[in-house]
C-alpha cells in the first residue's frame, strides 16, 4: 500500500491533482470519480463540505496522502481507552485499506467494528441513514 501511494505522489508531483487523484481512485478500487456524488443530492452544507474538499486535493496529496499510513498507532495508549473507542467502516468500503485498517485496529484491540452505511464517506452519500447509525451507536454507548 505504501508503494501505491507514493506512486500516486509521483503523478501528483509530475502531472497534477486531477491524475494523481483518479490514480488513486482506480487502485484503491474506488472507481475514476474523484468526488462522491451524494444521493439524494447534498444538502447546501454537505455540498459546500464536498466543494471545500475537492479544493484541499492538492493539500491532502502533499501532506496527508503518504504521511498517514505511516504512523504507528500506539496501542498501549489506545487499549488503555478501548472502552470509549469506536471503530467504524463504510459497509459498501470493506475490501478498501481504509476499512482494513480499522479492522486491524478492532481486532488488536478486541473491540467491534461497526459498518456505517456507504462507503468512505457514507455521511455525504447516505446521509440520513448514516445519522441514523450514527444515533443508535451513541445511544448504546451512553445508556
Amino acid at each position: 500500500q505504501l508503494t501505491f501511494l507514493d506512486g500516486v505522489y509521483a503523478t501528483y508531483k509530475r502531472l497534477g491533482v486531477d491524475s494523481a487523484m483518479k490514480e488513486f481512485f482506480i487502485g484503491a478500487g474506488l472507481g475514476s470519480r474523484p468526488t462522491p456524488v451524494p444521493s439524494p443530492p447534498a444538502s447546501a452544507p454537505v455540498a459546500e463540505v464536498l466543494s471545500r474538499a475537492n479544493i484541499n486535493r492538492a493539500f491532502w496529496l502533499e501532506y496527508e496522502l503518504r504521511q498517514y499510513p505511516r504512523v504507528a498507532p500506539k496501542m498501549a495508549a489506545l487499549q488503555a481507552v478501548r472502552s470509549q473507542l469506536v471503530l467504524v467502516g463504510g459497509s459498501d468500503s470493506s475490501e478498501y485499506f481504509p476499512y482494513r485498517a480499522n479492522m486491524l485496529l478492532a481486532e488488536r484491540l478486541g473491540v467491534e467494528l461497526v459498518d456505517f452505511p456507504g462507503g468512505h464517506v457514507g455521511y455525504s452519500t447516505h446521509p440520513s441513514e448514516f445519522a441514523k447509525q450514527m444515533i443508535g451507536v451513541l445511544d448504546r454507548r451512553s445508556g
